[in-house]
């Protein structure tokens, strides 16, 4: 009985280091919310409003984003045109992709981002340009600031995409422990994001996806500009280009936006409709004012 149970204990002492183990060494299931700290902000993602005050004839109940719409328009993000008219098809102005940013933060549209009048550039926004914009200014907090991960929410953060894949804002190894950080804001993203049974296999790398040239190239062609959107004062071009392939990793990563196609294309010239930014913002849960108001 004794050799029993010293057999017994030194299983289990293997099967307690293997659990380790496989938590230091980053192989914890980037999908695993159990021992994870709970969200500040709970995110109801892809989760429409119990009633609709408003209405469009140009948006049919069974059009693609009639939920999106509506809830984004319930929730003061979007109007429409009024003579019921919303425009679900489109082009989305990026000072217009500003505005509903500056909403979703609770603040009020105007000024400038390092002297880029972006609340005048009625030039039609691209879908990196959104996807750099929205993603990547989560990387400085909004507010809520930079938290420390535990091993284990470093670990499953590290997995969901870690630092390049712009899930982690910072990672240490010494190979048996590892401590990472991130912001409140991405963290609740990718929280309420798994709670909702996302299935997204994350990627570290613009590389990651079909296209990856043209994304590498439309960041070289714009990356002045998305340093001021991203409000990257001092910032080399090296530092603002990794900000901006970080920021597109981390949208698709929380299925913020996913590919044209089957192949999962990013098609980063690719104009924004109305339409497809209320799908943007309805597959993260921001879906009224202030919902990013840390």
């Amino acid at each position: 009985m004794k050799r029993i149970r010293n057999i017994l204990s030194i299983v289990l002492c293997v099967a307690m280091l293997l659990s380790l183990s496989l938590v230091f060494n980053g192989l914890a299931d980037p999908d695993d919310l159990s021992g994870m700290r709970e969200p500040t902000k709970v995110f109801t993602v892809g989760t429409p409003s119990t009633s609709y005050s408003n209405s469009y004839t140009d948006v049919p109940t069974s059009m693609w984003c009639y939920h999106p719409v509506m809830t984004l328009t319930e929730g003061g993000l979007l109007a429409g045109y009024g003579g019921g008219k919303f425009g679900p098809n489109d082009s989305l102005t990026r000072a217009q992709t500003a505005i509903i940013f500056t909403r979703l933060v609770g603040n009020q549209p105007g000024g400038n981002l390092l002297g880029y009048e972006i609340f005048e550039d009625n030039a039609v926004a691209s879908r990196a340009f959104a996807a750099i914009f929205y993603a990547g200014r989560l990387e400085e907090g909004l507010g809520g600031g930079s938290t420390t991960l535990t091993e284990k929410e470093t670990s499953v953060l590290y997995n969901a995409g870690g630092v390049d894949g712009g899930m982690l804002t910072n990672y240490v190894s010494n190979e048996r422990h590892a401590i990472g950080s991130t912001t409140n804001a991405i963290y609740d993203a990718w929280y309420s994001s798994v709670a909702a049974g996302r299935n997204v296999t994350p990627i570290t790398s613009v590389d990651d996806l079909p296209d990856g040239d043209d994304i590498h190239q439309w960041i070289n062609e714009n990356w002045e500009m998305m340093g001021k959107v991203l409000i990257m004062k001092s910032a080399t071009k090296e530092q603002i280009i990794a900000a901006c392939e970080r920021a597109i990793c981390r949208a698709y990563n929380l299925g913020m936006i996913g590919g044209v196609d089957s192949k999962g294309t990013f098609a980063p010239y690719s104009p924004l409709t109305r339409g497809q930014i209320s799908q943007i913002l309805y597959n993260v849960g921001w879906t009224y004012e202030g919902v990013l108001d840390y």
